[in-house]
């Protein structure tokens, strides 16, 4: 009540300033309300205290409202109206007044209470619910068990009774009285030796079995205004099953081992041993030894006892033991065997032998190394196609060898788990050896290792790459041998050697010194390159290949590369439109492959010769009035067609370039024409009326124009013709290979221009 009291504690300092008609001003009085407590619970009496600096009148306020005045009378209260029922027992003095609430129920929670003086007002007192008691059931175990009796604690908030409550029904009532408990009925036998205290009650549950697994208990305390208020709920259960588990250090039957085993338990003195599901052995703790019933058979001895762990060693085992079965017991506290996991005796795992070598390659020269890995063990023998041909064993560090080591398996090494022989003076003939090693099992068995066969070694790979194989004039081919390390590559021609290159420091040594057509030769242990130069058309089918040679002297060529010529150029002519209209102007492009030079065709003649000249064009004849605006790139030339008439009509263009070795390469062919007149059109039908007349003239003045426009155009192909020759006057002259005769790389009879035959001739 005290903590109550000291926490509704609130002050409220009325600083209320008053002006009276004198001018002189003055505080209000501070004015608190206490109360002993605020919990509304049936049948107690909160007591109210209203302290105030000093005043004899006090107001008492409930819910806003003044229910009571009390001023100071003497030693007495004088109050306005007489006390109401639930405010009563009232004191005053100068500086508190004091009243008791009484016959308070639940229909008062919420109630505000406060005190004034004048027109100073205390704090306000609520009248709350008690906080719901607190009531917990613990137990020292819930494990139904024999000879064992859990023991339950009911704690509580302050109370004197305490209810047992047994699946749900009320079993015992057990009050405090004085040190004692005072139970109603007398305890039953189940639940005894019950201690009781204001906040604790304790009983014991005892006579429990099996039939007990599920019981559920619960205690509980009335509250004031008869609430049973009940605890949580504790259910009896069956222990959790004891654990028996059995290792061993081994379940291998070898001679002359003795597998150690060993039974972990939950806190036991007695453990039976099992072989193949018969008691075989009881063991129980006997001080710190073990009293064994039958005394130990001789193939179950040494057994140590302790409250967790017993221990057997099994002896005199061989191979007749294997699949027996053990295991170990004890006994739950009802008598219930609980037995352990079951371990099965086993023939040793097969011991493992494994053959490796460095190399099976029989090469002159060459030594393989054979090495053998195994399961601990001292001794191993060598067999050579099934034939043991040593015994290899641990001699300190070095190996006692039986016979000793034969010349052609030398240098051998022995420890416990590795041995290895070395082969020498090896050759072809001993391909198909067929090299193993043993040991020997515990009783006896040999247990092989792998088989290695001795094998040639495998073929090398040649293999020949070049940039190119096309033959094209003033190219050169760039030849590249990959191969496995050699030091010596030959080249061949058409199948003949032409060169022998081999590696000196960095450099090549070469039989012949070079030839002209096979330079800048370099030299690796497994790249070998070199540069066909000066190349032309007679070179074309032409074979290359490389070739090294194995180690017994077996030539290894690579793979043929033949010359071919240049895949055929193409040449495509575009037009925005062929329309010859009036104003219109045509632009021609001409896409083809990688060349400067291109030759415009009208009409099956050469027209102008463009050439890229840096981002310009080099134009023979002149740009000509109709073809104008020329641009050229190494892919692209571009012309616009101008002053374009209706005797345009039908005049075909085209545009070429030339391959490696001369031909000229055509594009296809575009065809001028007029645009297509509507139907029906009136001014074409009255047009034809004249046409008769008018027909004559046309034809004259277009006679004359062809025969002006192909004047123009043959001494536009004689320009060319002119240009082809003194460039071939400048080309260097190339050698055929083969024959060693002088090759032109343009021929002459390239300057025929068009459908003329022989005419227009360089």
């Amino acid at each position: 009540m005290t903590a109550l009291r000291l926490s509704v504690l609130i002050t409220i300092l009325g600083l209320i300033r008053f002006e009276r008609t004198d001018g002189i001003s003055y505080t209000a009085q501070a004015v608190t309300l206490y109360a002993d407590t605020t919990d509304l619970s049936a049948g107690y009496s909160p007591h109210l205290t209203c302290n105030h600096n000093y005043n004899p009148l006090v107001s008492w306020w409930l819910n806003g409202e003044i229910v009571l005045r009390s001023q100071v009378n003497g030693e007495e209260c004088h109050n306005e109206p007489t006390h109401p029922d639930y405010l009563a027992d009232c004191t005053c003095t100068n500086s508190a007044h004091t009243c008791t609430l009484k016959d308070l129920s639940w229909s008062n929670f919420g109630d505000r209470w406060a005190c004034s003086i004048g027109t100073a007002q205390s704090n306000i007192l609520t009248l709350t619910l008690p906080a719901p008691k607190s009531v917990t059931l613990y137990a020292d175990t819930t494990a139904v068990s024999a000879v064992h009796s859990p023991l339950l604690t009911c704690h509580h908030d302050n109370y004197p009774i305490v209810s047992w409550w047994h699946n749900g029904e009320i079993v015992l009532r057990t009050k405090v009285n004085g040190r004692d408990c005072l139970n109603t009925p007398t305890n039953p036998d189940y639940l005894t030796d019950c201690t009781c205290s204001y906040t604790v009650h304790i009983c014991t549950l005892r006579n429990l079995d099996r039939s007990n697994d599920g019981d559920q208990w619960a205690c509980c305390i009335n509250e004031s205004d008869g609430t049973v208020i009940k605890s949580n709920i504790l259910t009896l259960e069956l222990p959790a099953p004891k654990s028996v588990n059995l290792s061993a250090d081994t379940t291998d039957v070898s001679a002359g081992h003795s597998p150690h085993l060993t039974c972990h338990h939950d806190n036991y003195p007695i453990v039976s041993w099992w072989l193949n599901g018969v008691k075989a052995l009881s063991a129980q703790v006997n001080g710190t030894d073990c009293l064994n019933t039958p005394t130990n058979p001789a193939y179950l001895a040494d057994c140590t006892c302790t409250q967790t762990v017993h221990t057997c060693t099994l002896k005199n085992f061989n191979t007749s033991n294997v699949v027996d079965q053990w295991a170990c017991s004890i006994s739950d506290w009802d008598g219930t065997v609980i037995k352990s996991n079951i371990l099965t005796l086993t023939l040793p795992a097969p011991k493992s032998v494994n053959l490796s070598a460095d190399t099976t390659d029989v090469s002159a020269g060459h030594l393989p190394h054979l090495t053998c890995h195994h399961d601990n063990y001292p001794i191993v023998s060598w067999w050579l196609n099934g034939v043991r041909a040593l015994s290899a064993h641990v001699n300190g560090t070095d190996c006692l060898n039986i016979p000793t080591n034969q010349a052609y398996l030398t240098d051998c090494t022995c420890t416990q788990t590795v041995h290895t022989c070395t082969l020498k003076n090896f050759n072809t003939s001993n391909v198909g050896d067929q090299w193993a090693c043993s040991i020997s099992d515990w009783d006896g068995t040999v247990i092989q290792s792998n088989i290695l066969t001795l094998t040639l070694p495998a073929p090398q790979l040649v293999t020949l790459y070049a940039d190119t194989t096309v033959v094209s004039a003033g190219h050169s081919i760039h030849m590249t041998c990959h191969h496995y390390n050699d030091p010596l590559v030959s080249w061949w021609l058409n199948g003949e050697i032409a060169l022998s290159a081999q590696v000196n420091r960095g450099d090549c040594m070469n039989t012949p010194t070079n030839p002209d057509y096979l330079a800048n030769c370099t030299c690796a242990n497994t790249v070998h390159t070199c540069t066909l130069k000066h190349l032309s058309l007679p070179n074309v089918g032409d074979q290359w290949a490389c070739s090294i040679s194995d180690w017994n002297g077996t030539v290894i060529k690579s793979n043929i590369l033949t010359l071919t010529l240049p895949a055929a150029h193409l040449v495509t002519l575009h037009t925005d439109t062929t329309d010859v209209s009036a104003g219109r102007s045509p632009h021609l492009t001409c896409h083809h492959d990688d060349y400067k030079i291109v030759s415009w065709w009208l009409n099956g003649e050469i027209a102008l010769i463009a050439q890229e000249n840096g981002g310009d064009c080099l134009n023979i004849p002149t740009n000509l009035d109709y073809l104008a605006d020329c641009t050229c790139t190494n892919t692209v030339h571009k012309c616009t067609l101008k002053h374009l008439s209706r005797s345009n009509v039908g005049d075909q263009w085209a545009c070429s370039i030339r391959a490696s070795d001369g031909t000229v390469i055509k594009s296809n062919t575009l065809t001028l024409e007029l645009p297509e007149l509507p139907r029906g059109n009136s001014a074409v039908i009255a047009g034809s009326v004249g046409s008769a007349v008018g027909g004559l003239i046309i034809i004259v003045v277009v006679v004359v124009m062809v025969i002006i426009l192909k004047r123009r155009k043959k001494a536009a192909s004689r320009q060319e013709c002119e240009y082809f020759a003194k460039r071939e006057q400048q080309t260097p002259r190339a050698r055929d290979i083969r024959s060693g005769s002088d090759v032109s790389e343009v021929g002459s009879d390239y300057c025929v221009v068009g459908s003329r035959q022989n005419q227009n001739m360089c």
